[in-house]
């Protein structure tokens, strides 16, 4: 089993405002995400609150909130590589 990685971890993430996150990963690159397609959707139902959405911080190499809520990190990784187009 080939143990090549993709995606690249979150190491840092910061709510910038209430719908978009700041994520550093694991190569030192960055990427501003806007999240606002996902809010209030589903298990991201409570992101719609702007305080609660303001919370993001990374933890487990992705961008996590309070209460379980987080993206899969490959899932983040995709929206950079895309925010970067």
């Amino acid at each position: 089993m080939s143990s090549f990685k993709t995606f690249q971890q979150t190491i840092a993430a910061k709510a910038l405002d209430a719908s978009h996150v700041e994520a550093t990963f694991e190569n030192g690159s960055a990427a501003i995400l806007d999240l606002s397609d996902i809010k209030g959707q589903g298990p991201w139902a409570k992101l719609q609150d702007p305080a609660f959405f303001e919370r993001a911080h990374a933890a487990f190499g992705t961008i996590v909130w309070p209460d379980g809520i987080d993206l899969a990190p490959e899932e983040v990784w995709v929206r950079a590589q895309k925010a970067a187009c």
